[in-house]
């Protein structure tokens, strides 16, 4: 990544659509992001994000009778089974965060609040994969709302309405990988991280509880390490090698 920003906005164009982005470039790319294809995916989106809008019907609709049926029925015990769907959120999360920050960093701190809510991320680059993966894992969540019902929990209405409007919001915005979702998706990957490790370290005995403590306070010292001598410190400049 260059100390400085030399270049203020590119252009993007496909499927009759144009998006202005930033043109951050990541200095590497992890081998999940490495099958991303721009073009394949803008193409899902713009065909079909209308479909997340039957789909949080859909989710809407069996939440309720979901909850009739447990309603004469005991509430069924999951232990295992949240440990193990919490920590997969938990995992991806942390990941999406991490990937994500890089260009939400580059965006806000180098670029300027003003870019950073005006251009959208670089369509080719990893921050466009994990937007896409943020969208795409809010169908995964509605699992959240099923493993309340089935172990007769309370279901409030802000906790239903915001899973199925934050799907048709995602959706649509990943057509155009809108600037100001940027800062929607970090706080989204963020709050995540630290929810779902909590929910999933909460399903744990006090031993296992403080491994994996241990466990993710090194990921923690690892990452903040990471971002400061990548973004934080001051690197010196090489000498301009004159020539004749």
């Amino acid at each position: 990544m260059s100390a400085e920003v030399t270049e203020r906005f590119k252009v993007w164009t496909g499927n009759n659509e144009t998006i202005i982005y930033s043109p951050f470039e990541y200095d590497s790319t992890w081998l999940i992001e490495s099958w991303w294809d721009d073009l394949t995916m803008h193409t899902f989106f713009k065909n079909h994000w209308f479909k997340s809008v039957y789909l949080s019907a859909a989710y809407v609709i069996v939440t309720n009778l979901l909850q009739r049926y447990m309603e004469p029925r005991k509430p069924k015990s999951m232990r295992p089974l949240l440990l193990l769907w919490n920590g997969i959120l938990a995992v991806f999360s942390i990941m999406g965060t991490w990937r994500f920050g890089i260009e939400f960093y580059d965006a806000v701190f180098r670029r300027g609040f003003i870019d950073s809510i005006c251009l959208a991320v670089n369509p080719r680059s990893p921050s466009a994969f994990w937007a896409c993966m943020f969208a795409l894992s809010k169908i995964a969540e509605f699992g959240d709302t099923m493993f309340l019902v089935l172990r007769k929990r309370p279901v409030i209405f802000l906790h239903w309405y915001h899973h199925a409007v934050v799907l048709i919001l995602s959706w649509h915005a990943a057509i155009e990988l809108t600037a100001p979702g940027r800062w929607f998706i970090f706080m989204n990957y963020l709050v995540h991280s630290i929810m779902y490790t909590y929910y999933a370290m909460c399903q744990q005995s006090y031993d296992n509880l403080a491994l994996s403590f241990g466990i993710y306070a090194s990921f923690l010292i690892l990452f903040s390490s990471f971002f400061n001598n990548a973004y934080l410190v001051k690197k010196e400049s090489k000498p301009a090698v004159k020539t004749d």
